[in-house]
């Protein structure tokens, strides 16, 4: 018995021990760098997403000049090319050099109730934000959590936690808001974001998605 109890202890501290390495606690720099801001004309900034090499992710309503659209990579500017434009999902790809930045690999899961998530973009063309919060709903294909942003935030990255990895659930779209009489009123800890199918669905159609997608 006395050697059963130790195998049994031994078999919760292994598993503990294992389950404690599934899980995050903040998004590592690796991921954040990949976070990149966007200009788009004179007075479009926005964020992006490195989702493969040379491949950049943000969203359609964001680009104002599809010729003077650039991207910062590793604190320089390098002008984009804009391969597709999806307006119905909010989706654009830019291919721009991504140099040594880590491609965020695009979730295979839906998100479950209450999941922790972390919102990750530049608001108002200011130093990179990341926020966190929860899984609220999908509602018309689009992923609705509590991780607040702010203006220059969509097209950013709504990650979140994969067997202990950080993947990208989804690509910040806009903040929500309510109606006064005075108009629009944000609110502080809502965002909505495109879903990571319907990202890999663009990325099917625009023939440049690859087996790690």
């Amino acid at each position: 018995m006395k050697h059963l109890t130790i195998i049994v202890l031994l078999y919760l501290f292994a598993t503990a021990g294992y389950a404690a390495d599934l899980t995050c606690h903040w998004p590592t720099n690796q991921i954040l760098n990949s976070i990149v801001p966007i200009e788009s004309g004179e007075n479009s900034h926005a964020s992006g997403v490195v989702v493969s090499s040379n491949l950049v992710i943000t969203a359609a309503h964001v680009l104002e000049d599809y010729y003077n659209t650039a991207v910062e990579i590793n604190n320089a500017m390098y002008l984009a090319s804009v391969l597709l434009v999806d307006k119905e999902s909010d989706i654009a790809l830019l291919s721009v050099s991504t140099e040594n930045l880590y491609p965020i690999p695009l979730s295979k899961n839906d998100l479950y109730e209450s999941q922790e998530v972390w919102a990750a973009g530049y608001p108002r063309a200011q130093s990179l934000h990341t926020s966190s919060g929860n899984f609220v709903s999908k509602k018309a294909e689009a992923i609705h959590t509590s991780a607040g942003i702010d203006s220059g935030e969509s097209g950013g990255g709504l990650l979140s936690c994969e067997q202990g990895e950080f993947v990208l659930a989804g690509m910040l779209r806009g903040y929500g808001a309510y109606r006064t009489d005075q108009g629009l009123v944000r609110l502080e800890d809502y965002s909505i974001s495109v879903a990571a199918s319907d990202i890999r669905f663009t990325l099917d159609l625009s023939k440049l998605s690859h087996n790690e997608f």
